[in-house]
């Protein structure tokens, strides 16, 4: 459904879907924090196994880490679109508050790729803030992925330095 929405329909989700913005964004930190710390418990336990249960860890181990990175990113992406298509203070017009090259309304996959840029990165690259309440959603979310992405670095060195 996302990946086939038009943008009316993405206009008409941000209208009625993204109460309780806070809340939802604050509950995604804290699940991925939370996971982080699942993460390092099954590393710490994959230490003791060995053959193909401690590959079958291992592995689980990195399916988690990337579902858990690219649900953190489909939030804030989600996040993105719904305050960009929210109706502005006294304008019947968009909010917006990014600015995206090309002209062309952005569609869930601009901000799919937006949002990945800042997790991966953590900075914009053709896409620019415009607005301050976005611009600090945009800071929340570049500290969210660089503690993240420097966890699982750190994660991934110490897994590697104790299996072999």
């Amino acid at each position: 459904m996302m990946w086939r929405a038009d943008v009316g329909q993405i206009r008409a989700t941000a209208a009625t879907q993204d109460q309780g913005q806070g809340v939802i964004l604050a509950l995604v930190i804290t699940a991925a924090a939370a996971s982080i710390w699942v993460i390092a418990a099954e590393l710490s336990a994959a230490k003791a196994d060995e053959g193909l249960i401690r590959a079958l860890r291992v592995a689980l181990v990195f399916a988690t880490v990337a579902a858990s990175w690219f649900t953190v990113q489909l939030i804030f992406a989600l996040h993105y679109a719904h305050e960009y298509y929210a109706p502005g203070d006294d304008s019947p017009n968009d909010a917006q508050g990014l600015l995206f090259p090309g002209g062309e309304a952005p569609d869930y996959w601009d901000f799919v790729h937006f949002s990945v840029v800042i997790g991966v990165a953590s900075q914009t690259a053709d896409i620019a803030f415009t607005s301050k309440p976005l611009r600090r959603i945009g800071t929340v979310h570049g500290l969210v992925a660089f503690t993240f992405n420097t966890v699982v670095l750190a994660l991934t060195i110490n897994l590697l330095a104790s299996l072999f």
